[in-house]
């Protein structure tokens, strides 16, 4: 199955989050996965498995935490990141891949 990509910053109040967006290309609902890294982690460490649920019909989204490491793209310094804010940047990212995913796919489960 072809797959595409898409990425975005978005503004979570005063955090910028950046993340990825893998899609199949292919019309109708598809269930959706959201992957987060581990400490000093990325986006990109997730490449692979995104790349295998999109080219398998599952939207997959991942995002670098806020301070999550050195090479995140998103906002923040490592020393601010704790529990609760990983926990803030999940809940505030989650509602972009939402939007995207519903104009991209035609749809969102």
């Amino acid at each position: 199955m072809e797959i595409r990509t898409e990425e975005k910053t978005i503004q979570a109040g005063e955090k910028r989050i950046f993340g990825r967006i893998w899609y199949p290309d292919a019309p109708g609902k598809h269930p959706a996965v959201i992957l987060s890294h581990g400490y000093n982690g990325c986006h990109a460490d997730y490449d692979r498995e995104c790349r295998f649920f999109a080219q398998n019909g599952v939207i997959a989204y991942s995002y670098d935490f806020c301070g999550g490491s050195t090479r995140s793209r998103s906002s923040g310094k490592s020393t601010d990141m704790t529990l609760f804010t990983e926990k803030a940047d999940l809940l505030g990212s989650r509602r972009w891949p939402r939007r995207s995913a519903a104009t991209a796919c035609g749809e969102w489960p």
